[in-house]
């Protein structure tokens, strides 16, 4: 029996010209070890590729060895035209085209696809292509052309001219699929009214079932570094230079001395990441979101009311295409459980940078009063502001002004919270002017009474939403008075719904779930502590069977133009 990968994904496309299949050309290992070398050539060699308009794609399971769905997507694209002449050469009927979405959508139902079937099912999965072109040139050109990152199951991939010759070792010469076809006596199909991108996927899958069934396990994929699009041996030094690489780089950006040479503040973007294990923290996110620029000031965790870790988190990045790539992490794993990624804005984020402050003081929790004044009074226009963290409890007033020696700080432009009956470790600052705020960038990390502190940037409408924590958290926090009764042993028939709208009635669940067994009295919409619906709710159905089917058929699914989220309730 197979013990590699559960499912093969056995990938094909068409392009608006001629490829040229020198595949085993342009993938010669180069005698040097000069990755951007490499890198070069592989770009040079782009210019003679077309743009993608076919994409098809067919589940091989290999335990039951046989093919069990089949897609064939058409792409169209608005930066190019596809005529006739190109689809007649492709085999392509014009209203089959007709249907044609855009790259970014196509990619999108893909990935909606592997995560339904295959991760949430705990099923292993790799893709299988004939050649190294597909994954290394053609879907990260289009990507780039889309402005967007592609996802990580796009950059493992078996070539099944290399996985013949794994299992045929003395067929060294053999390189196309009609020789491979013909070594193996497989009678080569006539193309009939497929497409070309069809027919050759047709073909992948035979030799793939006939590998498969000879016991031939795939496994030992290919791996493509995200950062260079370069194919990597996962056997060879390369890759474990590249690792390495990427863990320097990472560890640079958690303990850069000073992160505003690399920050861009004119474009900030904000992505929420919901579901994160309680015990989260930076490290989590820095793994999570591998690859993009990220610094520990950027990260906020939000909590509840009662100061306990919700679950969710908030990312500011500098670039669109930071944000594209974070995006592309939606539904990756942070120990073991799911995580969802998608925007946000900067009030979320300023948001959950406060929510470490309740919203309901006791008295010895309470700001003194001082911090009541008209904002105007001290942030004058042309100010800067800094916010300041790791300071010692003992630290006063005259500490900071003195850490900031030759800097001009605003009369009562040091503000810091009170917790617990005691000041807190962080604080902003106000300086006289922005230069003072960029010069203050230089005492990051220096030390007040033998601790190092931290020093970031910040904008005044931080400052302000800081000292005006008593606004709303929209968080779903659920407390025993706005809890469901729901029974506590383990109910495999109960399921988690999020993402409706708020004005979502028992009504219509009970309309979006028609056909399904279920009682109005075991739907549960969940509020927030502010008594507000959260835009979740639990359903309960008749049976483990019909929660299962739910779970299969209306993951996705629409109310009111949203889609909808069903998980496992336990």
């Amino acid at each position: 029996m197979n013990q590699g990968f559960d499912y093969l994904i056995v990938l094909t496309s068409g392009q608006t010209k001629e490829l040229e299949r020198n595949n085993q050309e342009e993938q010669k290992q180069s005698t040097s070890n000069n990755l951007q070398n490499q890198l070069q050539e592989d770009n040079d060699s782009t210019e003679q590729l077309g743009r993608m308009i076919e994409f098809n794609w067919c589940i091989y399971d290999t335990k039951k060895q046989i093919v069990t769905e089949q897609f064939q997507r058409f792409i169209k694209g608005e930066d190019f035209l596809v005529n006739n002449e190109t689809l007649t050469k492709n085999k392509i009927t014009l209203s089959k085209f007709d249907g044609a979405l855009l790259f970014s959508k196509l990619i999108q139902e893909f990935n909606d696809y592997t995560y339904t079937n295959f991760t949430r099912q705990n099923k292993s999965f790799c893709i299988v292509t004939y050649g190294d072109a597909l994954m290394t040139r053609i879907l990260p050109r289009e990507a780039q052309f889309n402005q967007m990152k592609l996802a990580s199951h796009f950059f493992t991939y078996f070539d099944i001219r290399n996985e013949f010759k794994k299992n045929f070792s003395h067929a060294i010469s053999i390189k196309t699929l009609h020789e491979m076809l013909t070594y193996t006596n497989l009678q080569e199909k006539p193309l009939l009214d497929q497409s070309i991108g069809q027919f050759e996927m047709s073909n992948i899958v035979r030799l793939v079932n006939m590998l498969v069934r000879s016991g031939y396990v795939f496994n030992h994929p290919k791996l493509i570094n995200n950062s260079y699009q370069v194919v990597l041996d996962n056997q060879d030094s390369k890759t474990r230079y590249i690792q390495s690489r990427e863990k320097k780089s990472k560890n640079n950006y958690v303990r850069g001395r000073s992160p505003e040479p690399f920050k861009n503040l004119s474009q900030q973007h904000f992505i929420r990441i919901r579901g994160l294990p309680y015990s989260a923290r930076e490290p989590e996110i820095y793994e999570l979101l591998k690859n993009i620029r990220i610094y520990k000031e950027d990260i906020a965790f939000l909590y509840d009311s009662e100061g306990k870790f919700s679950g969710e988190a908030y990312v500011r990045v500098y670039s669109q295409l930071d944000k594209q790539e974070a995006l592309c992490y939606n539904l990756n794993k942070v120990e073991g459980r799911f995580v969802e990624i998608f925007e946000t804005t900067e009030n979320e984020f300023n948001r959950a940078k406060i929510s470490q402050f309740p919203e309901k003081r006791n008295q010895d929790d309470e700001l003194p009063n001082e911090t009541q004044f008209d904002l105007n009074k001290i942030v004058t226009e042309g100010a800067g502001v800094v916010r300041i963290r790791g300071l010692p409890y003992s630290c006063t007033e005259e500490d900071i002004k003195k850490f900031f020696k030759g800097l001009t700080i605003l009369q009562g432009g040091i503000k810091r919270a009170i917790l617990g009956g005691r000041p807190g470790g962080e604080c902003f600052v106000i300086f006289q002017n922005k230069d003072d705020a960029h010069k203050a960038l230089n005492f990051h990390m220096e030390k007040i009474h033998n601790r190092f502190i931290e020093v970031f940037l910040a904008t005044v409408k931080e400052f302000e939403n800081y000292m005006a924590h008593n606004f709303v958290n929209s968080a779903p926090v659920y407390s025993k008075d706005n809890m469901p009764n729901i029974p506590q042993e383990k109910r495999k028939s109960t399921l988690m719904v999020m993402g409706m709208p708020f004005s979502v009635t028992k009504q219509k669940i009970l309309e979006f779930f028609k056909g399904f067994d279920i009682n109005e009295r075991e739907i549960h919409l969940l509020c927030s502590h502010t008594g507000k619906f959260s835009g979740s709710a639990l359903v309960t159905f008749e049976d483990e069977l019909e929660a299962q089917r739910a779970l299969k058929t209306k993951n996705f699914s629409y109310i009111e133009n949203r889609y909808l989220e069903l998980f496992e309730y336990k």
